[in-house]
């Protein structure tokens, strides 16, 4: 059988490159969107260095350099949802303290396209705002604000942080985010004496279709709430939390498929930090695999949050105990490093305009794949469609008269992911078909 990073000859030459490398790194969740990429011309200067392609060798082969790179993981959406209640003051100045440098820097340092998206009321903590006990303020470097007197009247967005102000309940967190989705902020509440809304069409707005959508839910009490004729509640219990668990996640999908995607292929994981008590502090984080836990972590939590636990079973998510609000450095490292690790490599690439002066030629594109260890690069043979890839993979056009988008077959995909390596998208070489 053949492999399939197959190799194929190259003939003509290439003008134009487009190259994606992709890095090292564990693949899980969900299929990633294609990433959209930039043309550049193999003759301009990377770091300062001069890069020329050749525009032909001596044996005939096509010959390219690659010259750039953009990122071939999916962008996401990180979506914390934190409960402002009497009780959750220790865990909101724990997490004040530890989302700028414990979770942020590690998003920043991973070369992610991220974005946080905040839903929990704005202000100071200790000082109440309408039905919110204990409101939050993230400073810079992820918002635009900062936290000191006096007061904002609104929060100011960072470039990658937006706060939806809303009151969240210790039961309702899940109600706010599908009753918030398409409402103003200061949702569940009346808006504070001089309120300027940064979301009028809800959080929503603050959502990229194409990302993946990261929940992080920070409550010490149990799910029991109602919105728009549906009611949810865990009760406390294994099978309610599942029953919860599923309502709900029924309701985020058809809330939007394009953002969360469907039950056969959700674009969400949910991971919890509530009040179950942890396995061990060697191992503090539940696995979606390990059952739902009913026992309630010392420390002042309320409830051990079975809902929200079976949700994250429910989307292979995660669960952090939530009564060492001292230790919060450590779990947002531990959230951040996890959503890292779970960045899956594309798999899919959009086709970018052609710059001036060029004309994209639909049939002289080639794939070539480098190995991690290095060694010469092997081209991926084409396929006239999805329905032609088997096992010995491939790639092909998601329109073969007017394409938009390369996607290459389930088999090149698992090889890839296995060994990701350097991937290049090569314009301008006569395309190399796989011959069955």
């Amino acid at each position: 059988m053949e492999s399939p990073l197959n190799s194929v000859r190259q003939r003509s030459c290439a003008l134009w490159a487009l190259v994606l490398s992709i890095a090292s790194g564990a693949c899980s969740g969900p299929d990633p969107a294609p990433p959209v990429a930039n043309w550049v011309d193999p003759a301009a200067s990377r770091n300062g260095t001069a890069i020329s392609g050749l525009s032909g060798s001596a044996n005939g082969e096509c010959a390219a350099l690659s010259v750039t790179s953009v990122s071939s993981f999916r962008p996401i959406d990180v979506i914390f949802v934190i409960d402002n209640s009497a009780s959750m003051d220790d865990e909101i100045a724990a997490v004040e303290r530890s989302i700028n440098h414990d979770f942020a820097e590690i998003m920043d340092q991973s070369g992610l396209d991220y974005r946080v998206i905040l839903i929990s009321r704005y202000g100071k903590l200790g000082t109440p705002v309408g039905l919110s006990d204990n409101p939050i303020c993230v400073g810079p470097p992820l918002a635009g604000s900062g936290c000191a007197e006096p007061f904002a009247a609104a929060p100011r967005n960072g470039e990658r942080f937006f706060h939806f102000s809303a009151n969240v309940g210790s039961h309702d967190a899940w109600c706010v985010l599908l009753g918030g989705y398409d409402q103003p902020d200061e949702y569940a509440d009346v808006a504070r004496p001089g309120w300027r809304s940064l979301a009028p069409h809800g959080w929503s707005e603050y959502l990229r279709e194409g990302a993946f959508k990261t929940f992080v839910s920070i409550s010490d009490d149990e799910v029991d709430c109602q919105v728009d004729n549906r009611a949810f509640s865990d009760y406390a219990t294994v099978s309610g939390g599942e029953v919860a668990a599923g309502s709900f996640d029924r309701a985020l999908l058809k809330l939007s498929p394009a953002q969360f995607g469907n039950a056969k292929k959700r674009n969400y994981v949910w991971h919890s930090i509530a009040g179950m008590r942890g396995l061990s502090e060697e191992q503090p984080a539940w696995q979606a695999s390990a059952p739902i836990s009913t026992a309630v972590c010392g420390g002042g939590a309320e409830g051990p949050g079975t809902g929200y636990q079976a949700l994250s079973r429910l989307s292979g998510g995660l669960r952090y105990p939530i009564c060492d609000p001292q230790h919060y450095d450590a779990l947002f490292n531990r959230v951040a490093t996890g959503i890292v690790g779970g960045a899956q490599i594309a798999c899919e690439w959009q086709i970018p305009e052609p710059p001036p002066g060029e004309t994209f030629d639909r049939a002289r594109v080639n794939v070539r794949h480098t190995p991690s260890g290095g060694g010469p690069g092997v081209d991926l043979g084409s396929v006239p469609s999805a329905a032609r890839c088997d096992d010995a993979g491939g790639w092909y056009y998601d329109d073969p008269a007017h394409p938009r988008k390369i996607t290459v077959c389930p088999s090149t995909c698992g090889a890839l992911r296995r060994d990701p390596g350097r991937v290049d998208v090569l314009f301008g070489c006569n395309t190399q078909m796989l011959v069955r």
